[in-house]
């Protein structure tokens, strides 16, 4: 067997319908079809190969489509990075379909949601980066937080090892300043102050320590 378009038609070896004995059969201006005893429809030719396009086409519209609520579920996660993998494939996926003004007025005719979804997916960019920059903020941050919010910021907003860093002690030190003017505007026995600011002071001790372990080898 081969590729090569036949003019006129020709005997299909029982090989190329993976040996089973075929027991109907059409053929068409570009594709053969069989029915195998076993009850398996085979396709070959130019229809099989549309259609295998087609499917191939619909299953990038689904991934797009699903991209905004699998990546909000990321962000609850605070799987930052996953969520910027995940934007990261969607946009090559949107570009190879978009690729040229005729390649996107098909497929905007054929999937009008792609159009929408083009815009919706370009807005998570700033989503990914409010949320990530918010997880930097929290407290009883773990090594694998750290990493995967700055793994998710640094893809999205273009940064490199040294401006993540300082991005990361700038946001820690706005986060320990508001610590401290909660604490001056409390009202507070000497050992509750005491205790506060030992918490604070241990959870800078961490945060060095983190950034330590995630940018040593940057």
């Amino acid at each position: 067997g081969n590729t090569d378009k036949q003019l006129e038609p020709r005997e299909v070896e029982a090989g190329r319908f993976r040996g089973g004995r075929v027991v109907q059969a059409a053929a068409g201006r570009g594709h053969t079809a069989a029915v195998t005893a076993e009850g398996r429809t085979e396709r070959r030719g130019e229809a099989e190969e549309t259609r295998r396009a087609d499917a191939e086409r619909g299953s990038r519209v689904k991934f797009l489509l699903d991209t905004p609520e699998k990546i909000w579920g990321l962000l609850e996660e605070c799987a930052y990075d996953y969520s910027t993998t995940r934007l990261s494939a969607s946009m090559q996926i949107l570009t190879s379909m978009t690729r040229d003004k005729k390649s996107a007025a098909a497929t905007f005719a054929r999937f009008p949601l792609v159009r929408q979804q083009a815009n919706v997916l370009g807005s998570f960019r700033a989503h990914v980066s409010k949320r990530a920059r918010e997880g930097l903020e929290r407290s009883n941050l773990r090594a694998a937080d750290v990493a995967s919010a700055l793994k998710a910021i640094t893809a999205v907003e273009n940064l490199d090892s040294k401006r993540a860093l300082t991005m990361l002690l700038q946001t820690r030190q706005a986060w320990v300043r508001a610590c401290l003017r909660d604490i001056a505007s409390s009202s507070v026995n000497p050992d509750a102050l005491i205790k506060r600011l030992a918490a604070l002071m241990k959870d800078v001790k961490h945060v060095l320590s983190l950034a330590f372990d995630v940018f040593a080898g940057a």
